[in-house]
Parts: C-alpha cells; sequence; structure tokens
C-alpha cells in the first residue's frame, strides 16, 4: 500500500510536467496562492521523524510532506479503511451475546414455571388432578401394608351442614355399598385368574381378557370406574372405593368414607382365596371353591360367578338371601324384580331341532362334540361339566321305566329321588348328580361331572339348569 501511495504520487507529477495539473514547470517562478507562505517569509522547518534512527544507514528522517496545491487529488490508502470493517464486526458480535441472553433467560424461566407446575400438581387438593402423592419410605413415613386390613383415606373434616339421611335414604346406600364390595370382590377374583394366567397383574383393568372379566365394574351411584392402581412392578395393586353408609368386607366393617383395598384383603393367610366356613373350619386350598362361606347357599366360585358377596347372604339387602333369589329366577345383585335372564350373568342356549333349551352361566363354553350328536357339554373352569344326552323314547316311557330299564335296572324306588323337572316326574340319584327326564318322544340324561376335581363347586348352577329347562 505504501509503495502504491509513491506511485501516486509520481504520476501526479507527470500529469503536472504535461501542464494538466497546474504545477509550474521545472525552472519557473510559481504563481502567488492563498496556500502559499507570503513574500520574503520563511517557510515553517519541516518535522523531523520522531521515528527516525540517524545511527541506521540507509534510512532517512522523514522529509516534510509535499505540499498540498490547489486542485489536487488525495485518497486515503486502503489499509486505514479497514475500521470500518472492526466497527461492523464488534456490532455483530454484541447482537449475538444479546440473543444468547436472551434465549437462556426464556430456558430459565421455562425451567421455573415446568418445576413449580409439577410439584403444585403434587399437592393433595390442587385444582387439575387432586392426587395425593405416595408417602416415602423413610424419615418416619410407613410404605403400604397389604397385609393390613382395608383402611380409609383421608376425606377431610365432615359437613356440619349436612342433612341426615331418612331410613329409606340409608337403606339405599346400603344397598350400593353391599354391591361395591361384590363389586370389589368380582374384580378381585379376576385379578386372581389373570396374576396366575400372566404371572402378573394388568396395567389396566380394560385389558383383561373378556373370558375373565366381561365388563369391569362400576360405582352404582356414580356409574364411575373403581380406582386401580397396579404397583409393585405389577406384582400388587390397590384398589380406592367409596361407602356412603357401611359395608363390610373380611369381616371388618367400613364406615363412610374412602377406603382402600390390596390383594391381602381378599385372600386366605396362605394366599389363596378367601373362603372360610361360617364354622371357622380349616378347609384345604382345593376345596375352597365348594365352601360356602357365608351360608347363603351358594358356594365361593358360584359367588364369583354371580358377584355375589362372599361374606353377606343378601347381597343386594332386598331381604331375601341370594341363593333363595337366584333359585327364584332373580337377580341377586340388584334389587326389584330384575330377572336373571335381564342380567349378562347367565345365557340361554336352545336347541330348535329338538325342540328345548336351558340356562348357563355366561363365562362357561358350550359345544356339541362331534363323536356324539347327541351330547351337549356345558363346560365350567375348572375342568368340571355339565352333560345333556338325548336319547329317543318311542314307547313313550315314563321316567322311572326308562331308567330302571336302561340305568340301573333296580327296581327299589328308595335307592333314588323322584323330582320334578321342566313340570314332570323325573329320577335323581342320591347323590344328586345324575337326573333323568322323559319328555314326550325323547328323554334327556342330565350329568354333572366332576372329572378330575375332588369337590362339587357348582351344586345350585346344575340346580338353576334343572330348574329352567325350556320346552318349545
Amino acid at each position: 500500500m505504501f509503495d502504491q501511495s509513491m506511485q501516486t504520487g509520481g504520476d501526479e507529477q507527470d500529469m503536472g510536467a504535461s501542464g494538466t495539473s497546474g504545477v509550474p514547470p521545472q525552472g519557473s517562478t510559481p504563481s502567488a496562492s492563498p496556500f502559499s507562505p507570503p513574500s520574503g517569509a520563511s517557510a515553517p522547518a519541516a518535522p523531523q521523524d520522531a521515528f527516525a534512527d540517524p545511527s541506521q544507514p540507509g534510512i532517512a528522517p522523514t522529509q516534510a510532506a509535499p505540499q498540498i496545491e490547489v486542485g489536487s487529488m488525495r485518497t486515503m490508502p486502503e489499509k486505514f479503511m479497514s475500521g470500518g470493517h472492526v466497527s461492523t464486526t464488534m456490532v455483530r458480535g454484541g447482537s449475538s451475546r444479546r440473543r444468547f441472553m436472551i434465549i437462556a433467560v426464556v430456558v430459565v424461566l421455562l425451567g421455573a414455571i415446568t418445576a413449580g407446575a409439577y410439584f403444585y400438581l403434587q399437592m393433595p387438593d390442587n385444582i387439575f388432578t387432586g392426587k395425593r402423592p405416595e408417602p416415602a419410605v423413610g424419615d418416619g413415613a410407613q410404605a403400604p401394608d397389604d397385609t393390613a386390613p382395608p383402611g380409609p383415606t383421608d376425606t377431610g373434616p365432615e359437613n356440619p351442614d349436612a342433612v341426615p339421611a331418612t331410613p329409606e335414604e340409608q337403606e339405599v346406600m346400603k344397598s350400593r355399598d353391599a354391591q361395591r364390595v361384590q363389586d370389589l370382590q368380582t374384580i378381585a377374583g379376576a385379578l386372581s385368574t389373570y396374576f396366575e394366567r400372566f404371572e402378573s397383574y394388568p396395567q389396566f383393568l380394560s385389558v383383561i381378557p373378556r373370558d375373565i372379566l366381561a365388563d369391569a365394574p362400576t360405582d352404582p351411584k356414580t356409574s364411575a370406574p373403581y380406582t386401580y392402581t397396579a404397583t409393585e412392578g405389577r406384582q400388587s395393586y390397590r384398589i380406592i372405593f367409596d361407602v356412603e353408609y357401611e359395608a363390610t368386607l373380611k369381616g371388618q366393617k367400613m364406615l363412610a368414607g374412602s377406603w382402600e383395598v390390596y390383594p391381602s384383603d381378599f385372600q386366605a393367610p396362605d394366599g389363596t382365596d378367601e373362603v372360610v366356613p361360617p364354622d371357622g373350619t380349616e378347609v384345604p386350598p382345593e376345596a375352597r371353591g365348594s365352601v360356602d362361606a357365608d351360608g347363603d347357599g351358594l358356594t365361593a366360585l358360584e359367588e364369583g360367578i354371580f358377584r355375589t358377596s362372599l361374606s353377606v347372604q343378601d347381597t343386594d339387602s332386598d331381604g331375601y338371601n341370594d341363593a333363595t333369589e337366584i333359585k327364584n329366577f332373580y337377580s341377586p345383585i340388584q334389587s326389584g324384580a330384575i330377572t336373571l335372564s335381564d342380567t349378562d350373568l347367565i345365557e340361554l342356549y336352545m336347541d330348535p331341532v329338538r325342540g328345548f333349551g336351558f340356562y348357563y352361566p355366561t363365562e362357561w363354553a358350550v359345544r356339541v362334540p362331534a363323536t356324539n350328536a347327541n351330547d351337549i357339554v356345558i363346560s365350567a373352569p375348572t375342568g368340571e361339566d355339565f352333560t345333556v344326552t338325548v336319547a329317543d323314547n318311542a314307547q313313550q316311557q315314563t321316567s322311572w321305566e326308562w331308567y330302571v330299564e336302561r340305568v340301573s335296572q333296580d327296581y327299589n324306588p328308595d335307592n333314588v329321588d323322584i323330582v320334578t323337572v321342566a313340570g314332570v316326574e323325573a329320577v335323581r340319584s342320591l347323590d344328586g348328580l345324575s337326573v333323568y327326564v322323559a319328555l314326550d318322544d325323547m328323554v334327556l340324561s342330565i350329568v354333572y361331572h366332576q372329572n378330575e376335581v375332588q369337590t362339587v363347586n357348582y351344586p345350585a348352577i346344575f340346580q338353576l339348569l334343572l330348574d329352567r329347562i325350556t320346552l318349545l
């Protein structure tokens, strides 16, 4: 750049020699100008270069700058113009820092808002979820005890302005409370079966297969689902429900409020389903399904099918025990004139060719074996089954005649029971597991097969089938 500036000065001198720049030729006397010193005045001495070193050879002190004449043009070398670029760079760098600071502040604010929202939602009385956090183990807190009896949750202070319920309202509330207990037992039974099959409890009740739980029960007052939560890596669970007036579960009375139950609340001490007889005698696990724990006429397994209480004889609190209602074809879990056929507890099987039908539990399966089209097999989940065999009765024999000729050849009527089935006389074995009834041109042999099972788990259901044989 410095060399370029010197060359520029030489060019200007050449331009002056050609007479184009206004600079007098060599040897001529320059004319006076406003920029020339007055006549007789001496020109100021040229300043010495402060940085020149006279001791250095070949380097001369800085000479006086050339006189700027009118009409001359000088430009600033480019190396002195770089300052503008530096200024621009500094401005841009400051803008980037400001943007970074703004972004950092926004991120910090968002983090603070998120953290505040999280801790607020954990509060028991927040307006969005109202969820109560689990107590931490340690620091004096205790983990939930699955072996403890059902316990109430904190429902807050009672409303001092609440109007006491009338006796009629109390009965309605008691009925709904009994239904809630039955619902819990139904859910617990389904969860127990699910655990046996999959070795863990479901994450949600909705994923339980329909052959285990067709429809999850809901609260009889609000129709809202019960609050179910799988815990301990799906090796346990908790169910929260409300009691309006009072209820009884596992011998413990529960007053109005919110309660929690765990698997142990539905199990015997060894972890199997709770089915203790009224007299308190010990029952081996393989026989517990046949125990009538509350003395209402239904075994533990039948209570599960009809969704009735294991510990309350009259589940719907209508004045009739559960087995009596089933025998008379009424729902044991809904008060009023609601028949079993109005519920989803049973199904009707009809044989349109032979013109008869019967009722069986919805959870069971009905099939006609390919090897014998005259047999209808109704199978229970335990491995037991009922078999209905249809035989021709061309001779129009009575039930007794057909029995002594085709079954026992024992003509002593004291060795059998004479009962009524479908409105006609029938023969029943003394153990109650085989029945023979002649219906005009056919005879039905209805037999309860225990197969590998050591106990009779479904006597009331077998009786229901006999009592409700339907003829077309």
